[in-house]
């Protein structure tokens, strides 16, 4: 058996290029497709100075097609699966 000492430095190195926050829609389904009960946490979305206007059309692109997104969102580096729905003026992700 071999060991490898790794430096702080070195696995600070590896970071993924996946940023810190972020939402990736990757498909838009019907609310009633998706079971409530998988459901683990609930967070609201707000966007950064730099994503207002992103936020603002999906929040009206899911408002009008009354579907929700299914995103990775990544949260502190670590990513899972959410659904994203619009309630009222706001954006809710449902982490599963």
């Amino acid at each position: 058996m071999r060991q490898v000492v790794v430096t702080d430095a070195e696995l600070e190195g590896l970071k993924s290029d996946i940023e810190e926050k972020s939402v990736e829609i990757v498909e838009f389904v019907k609310l009633k497709e998706i079971d409530p009960v998988y459901f683990d946490k609930t967070y609201y979305l707000a966007a950064d100075s730099n994503g207002s206007k992103a936020y603002a059309l999906l929040r009206e692109a899911l408002a009008k097609s009354k579907k929700i997104g299914i995103a990775k969102i990544t949260i502190r580096s670590k990513e899972r699966l959410s659904a994203v729905r619009v309630l009222g003026r706001l954006l809710f992700s449902y982490i599963v």
